[in-house]
């Protein structure tokens, strides 16, 4: 019901070369490369092993460790493919990493293989489901700060500036007014039951937030790695989708971020439960991606990359800072492909009251 979420990025660069000189140049670097970075990261490579209990998994490495590098050469339209305006999901099928997984216990999700798939000028259409596409819907930085205005005066307006913020990060304005337009996108007066469902049916916005310098002892500078934690945020449908939706999306995902800089990981225990909960009772966006990871300016020798996609299920939104406008973020939605146009609608709805 939960299921894995995988971060798969998909890298589109400009490759001006022919075929043959990639084969002869630019492919025996990349993979000299890899196994140069492979030396530093090995477990990378390694090998889980996971012996019976009371035993912990733990990781086995060898100077004989591989990992696949996987070669695909197509001819499908690069600029489509690459582009911000919506595609249906079986145009990307081939240029995701195929990884599969097993569960060991209750708790531990393992990848058991995963390839990596180069992409450059050419890629491949493949038959696939043709009622999802995904899209990029880029916001700018004056479109943030308009959203910004809006959400804080709001705020300070209705609570007569009692608990109103000095300040919003634009995480935190963008992420709501995305999660209050899929709801209402999604969620669409329809019928007397929809309505009472929206009294019932709760809204969930799950994020990663990295803690490290919000722990009680320190962690050693030269530690590399993840140190997270998970945050959520809950609105009753009627109120993310009704007048207001966006101010209380905006509380709720404020909220979140305050409680976890008092408390970081309060409730652990109960993190599996409450995700399966989520599910249950109601509907949950899933954030992916950050714009601190500053994907556009991931070089391998080509320049910047023309664009940087996330795979991901039709229940997240990756996030990354945007490739062309300084200041901007882009985040990355599927849509069933009756819903996207109104979207759209409500995206511009929403802009337009911010600037009034």
């Amino acid at each position: 019901m939960s299921g894995p979420v995988y971060v798969r990025r998909q890298f589109f660069y400009n490759y001006p070369y022919s075929t043959h000189h990639f084969y002869e140049t630019t492919l025996p670097s990349l993979k000299r490369s890899l196994s140069l970075t492979l030396q530093h990261f090995f477990p990378l490579a390694g090998n889980l092993l996971c012996p019976p209990k009371p035993h912990k998994p733990f990781i086995s490495c060898s100077a004989d460790d591989s990992v696949t590098f996987t070669i695909i050469e197509s001819a499908a339209d690069f600029n489509h493919l690459s582009a911000n305006h919506p595609k249906s999901l079986k145009e990307y099928n081939h240029l995701v990493a195929k990884l599969t997984y097993t569960m060991v216990d209750d708790d531990i999700e393992v990848n058991l293989e995963g390839q990596t798939h180069w992409s450059s000028q050419t890629s491949e259409r493949v038959n696939g489901d043709e009622d999802y596409v995904k899209a990029t819907i880029v916001f700018s930085r004056d479109d943030i700060e308009k959203l910004k205005r809006q959400a804080l005066n709001e705020w300070k307006k209705n609570d007569e500036f009692i608990n109103a913020p000095q300040y919003l990060s634009k995480f935190v304005v963008t992420c709501a007014f995305v999660w209050a337009c899929l709801v209402k996108t999604r969620c669409r007066n329809g019928d007397d039951h929809q309505e009472e469902s929206d009294h019932v049916k709760e809204e969930y916005f799950r994020f990663a937030a990295d803690c490290r310098d919000r722990l009680e002892y320190p962690i050693p500078a030269t530690y590399f790695g993840n140190c997270l934690t998970r945050c959520h945020a809950m609105l009753k449908r009627k109120d993310i989708k009704g007048e207001g939706g966006f101010l209380n999306a905006v509380r709720a995902i404020e909220r979140a971020i305050t409680d976890m800089k008092v408390e970081p990981f309060e409730g652990a225990e109960n993190w599996k439960a409450s995700f399966k909960k989520m599910f249950v009772l109601g509907s949950t966006v899933l954030v992916t991606g950050s714009p601190k990871f500053t994907v556009y300016e991931t070089d391998f020798g080509f320049g910047r990359p023309l664009k940087v996609e996330m795979a991901h299920s039709f229940k997240c939104m990756s996030l990354a800072e945007s490739g062309d406008m300084e200041g901007g973020l882009e985040f990355g939605l599927i849509f069933r492909s009756r819903e996207f146009e109104y979207f759209i609608s409500v995206i511009e709805q929403g802009l337009q009251a911010a600037k009034s």
